[in-house]
This record gives C-alpha cells, structure tokens and sequence, in this order.
C-alpha cells in the first residue's frame, strides 16, 4: 500500500487538492491511500468541501483520520450541542453548505449532526495509526510526563491520556531535544508546524528553547507566508513533521510511503 500522508489543512481544500495532484495520489488507484492527521476546520476557509472530501473519503476505504486537537473541540461542540469561538464559522459554514438557508446556530449544529458530522467524529476517526516503520498521531503520544521519558504502554493509554497528547504543543521538542522516541519506529507528526525542527536544522547556532530560538520561532509563526523554507517536511532521528500552516504558506505537505 502507498499511503499519502497530510495534516492540518483547516479548511485549505483548494491547497490540499493541489498538492494531491503535485504528489501524484490517484484516488482511482486501489494501491493508493489517504492518511489524515487531524485539524479538519476552524480557519474559516472552505469547510463545507473540505467536510465532502473527508466524509466521501472514509465512506469509499479511502481515508484513515487521525484527531487533532481542533477536530476534538468539534467533537465536543456537537456532542454537547453547546458552539464555541473555534467552532463557530466551522459549523455554519458546513450548515450552509448543506442548507444556505439557515440562520440560526442552533438549526446549524443540529444540520450538522444529522449529516452525519457527529458519527464521522465519533466512529471512523482514531488516535493513531500505525504501519511496520511509522507511528502516525496528530501532535504526539502519551509519555511518562514525571519522569520524562518514553512509555511502552502508550497505545493503550486512557482517552484523558490521549487527549493531553493531541494537545500537546511541544511533540517535536519531546522528539528532538529529550529524545522521547518509539523505539524501532519512526514517528510522523502534523499539529505545530515543521517550523520548530527546521528552525534547529538551518539555524544551528541558536540554542534551542533560548529567549533568542522561541524569539525567531514566534516571528516565523507570525510570517509563515514569507519564510516558506521553514513549513516544508522536516526530516529528523526517527522524527517527521508535517504541518505546513497551510492557511498562511498556501501548500499542504504530503508525505508519502509504502510500508
């Protein structure tokens, strides 16, 4: 199986598309799969097809979701049919989409769910996925947090456990400079961006986590559109990230593999 790995395109499906196109996927290709690392939505962008891209996707075999920690606060809307700031324009822009002639949040959240949104989240998404060579997660997995250190067990840690982990701000730091690594295996994360490893691979000179790297780190979240060279896939020890920021730079990482 040749598996095509993205994350994190909040609503860029006009971006994701391209970069599909420029990655060679072929969705009449039976040999060719879809593995997605979570954040769907919530940069109101083109949500409603981005929402038909995913559904038809995991509906054909296609598709293999992973959460991430935006996709969790839409879970947690629907289920609780209470909206949030993050969510808001996701869900109207979905309703309208299905129905342009809502106006009302509560009618959207409840057209949202009865297209099937909710069972999507709840039933065909998962926390990790895992092949011979690659765990793949959204930010990072559970770990030893008290002693700092890799543990065993993660895959069957608890949802709370889980969630901590999807949350997670600093997986690629937890990869690079404290050397949490699954052993034998590669790990491949989208979530914060492959700013933060490419930051230590052309800028060697800064120590990292100083004043002076998460200086340059914010400055580059802050112009992702004009430091492009920074949001490609960064390739490290057993370590692989690829959010690109889509929303600012305009391209999806693809990553690519057969396992």
């Amino acid at each position: 199986m040749k598996y095509f790995v993205f994350s994190d395109i909040h609503g860029c499906f006009s971006e994701l598309i391209n970069s599909l196109s420029q990655s060679g996927y072929d969705s009449n290709d039976d040999n060719h799969k879809l593995v997605f690392l979570g954040d769907a939505f919530d940069k109101n962008k083109e949500d409603y097809q981005t929402y038909l891209f995913l559904k038809n996707n995991i509906e054909n075999g296609k598709l293999i979701w992973v959460l991430g920690n935006h996709d969790l606060y839409l879970l947690n809307v629907l289920n609780n049919k209470k909206i949030n700031k993050f969510c808001y324009n996701t869900v109207v822009n979905i309703a309208t989409g299905i129905n342009s002639s809502l106006d009302n949040i509560d009618d959207c959240i409840e057209t949202v769910i009865n297209d099937g949104l909710l069972s999507l989240l709840n039933e065909h998404t998962q926390y990790y996925f895992e092949t011979k060579k690659y765990v793949l997660t959204h930010a990072f997995i559970p770990f030893n947090k008290k002693e700092l250190k890799y543990d065993p067990n993660w895959r069957d840690s608890s949802k709370d456990k889980w969630y901590s982990a999807i949350n997670n701000m600093k997986g690629l730091k937890l990869a690079i400079v404290d050397k949490i690594l699954i052993p034998d295996k590669t790990l491949v994360l989208g979530h914060i961006g492959a700013y933060y490893g490419n930051l230590t691979k052309l800028h060697p000179e800064l120590i990292i986590d100083s004043k002076e790297f998460k200086k340059y780190s914010n400055k580059l979240m802050r112009y992702s559109k004009n430091n492009i060279e920074y949001f490609n896939t960064f390739y490290g020890e057993r370590i692989i990230g690829i959010d690109s920021r889509c929303f600012d730079t305009g391209f999806v990482n693809i990553f690519i593999f057969e396992d």
